[in-house]
């Protein structure tokens, strides 16, 4: 049991590393008793991987001076993001190794980088046309190995229109409707999920809750509205609105003697050896009541 004033500081005590895919007998400050969980995420899958072009040239056929080399890569190569080969694969092995998991808890980034736009200088309906297809084809392919299993997913930075920028207000509905269809409303395991309640949460900033059971609670959050690299006028109520609910979703969770799973992206500490601070100074002076006393882990 973790005694805290601070949001953040109750988060960065049982942070993870991020992985590409895991087995979890854990989640061990939630968990009474041993569960079967996946964990997955940074899949960054690249469409356009060809096997004989050069991390120089991040493996596309793109651009007027394409590096070509004499080995093909069929099944990726360092340096450039992964082929479908290496993404589906993985999700094959991962339901080998956890046949029937409770639930899959995917931390975000499924679109490799140099999807998302840097401007609107360059962000035609071609760019977003694409972003839209590597998250369907991604989120499909998890759903196709896991039909009935809930998926509960959190955005990564490279999963936005503009890389590492929240939507704005005036964007937010189109993508956030997009997001909810893939996430939760087409994938038969998440039936669950899918109500009015998380719907509204969703449409507000792409956060929501899974109940695993009557004891323990997922809270899928969107870190990225208190990443430091995110334009915080994008949509400064979303932001701050999304941390009223994660006090207000702790409380009520500790009240009724529950345990919680917090799901996010983007990490404010990982460990002592991570020198950079990933949120922004403006949410880290955000407190909880200083009675507060809940069993949490976090995975991001």
């Amino acid at each position: 049991v973790v005694s805290t004033q601070s949001t953040w500081d109750i988060i960065k005590g049982y942070m993870m590393k991020s992985l590409v895919f895991g087995m979890f007998l854990v989640l061990n400050a939630v968990l009474a008793k041993e569960h079967q969980v996946l964990v997955l995420g940074d899949f960054h899958l690249n469409e356009d991987y060809v096997d004989n072009v050069s991390e120089r040239s991040d493996c596309k056929n793109e651009g007027k001076h394409v590096i070509y080399t004499p080995d093909k890569a069929p099944w990726g190569r360092f340096g450039c993001d992964s082929p479908y080969s290496v993404v589906r694969s993985s999700i094959i092995r991962a339901k080998k190794v956890v046949s029937n998991p409770e639930f899959v808890l995917v931390i975000g980034d499924l679109v490799a980088h140099k999807v998302s736009c840097k401007d609107a200088s360059e962000c035609d309906n071609k760019r977003r046309e694409k972003l839209r297809r590597v998250l369907t084809n991604a989120t499909k392919e998890l759903s196709s190995r896991f039909p009935m299993t809930p998926i509960i997913h959190t955005t990564g930075n490279t999963d936005v229109v503009y890389h590492n920028q929240v939507p704005k207000k005036k964007e937010k509905s189109e993508y956030y409707s997009f997001l909810y269809d893939i996430y939760i409303k087409n994938h038969p395991g998440n039936r669950a999920i899918d109500n009015s309640e998380n719907k509204m949460t969703f449409m507000n900033g792409g956060y929501y809750y899974y109940d695993a059971n009557n004891k323990i609670r997922v809270l899928a959050i969107n870190s990225l509205y208190f990443f430091k690299h995110n334009d915080h006028h994008n949509d400064p109520d979303a932001a701050d609105e999304q941390m009223k609910w994660i006090e207000k979703q702790l409380s009520l969770l500790h009240s009724k003697g529950r345990k919680a799973v917090l799901l996010m992206h983007v990490p404010k500490d990982i460990d002592k050896s991570d020198t950079e601070a990933h949120i922004s100074v403006s949410y880290t002076h955000l407190t909880l009541p200083t009675n507060r006393e809940v069993q949490i882990s976090v995975v991001a």
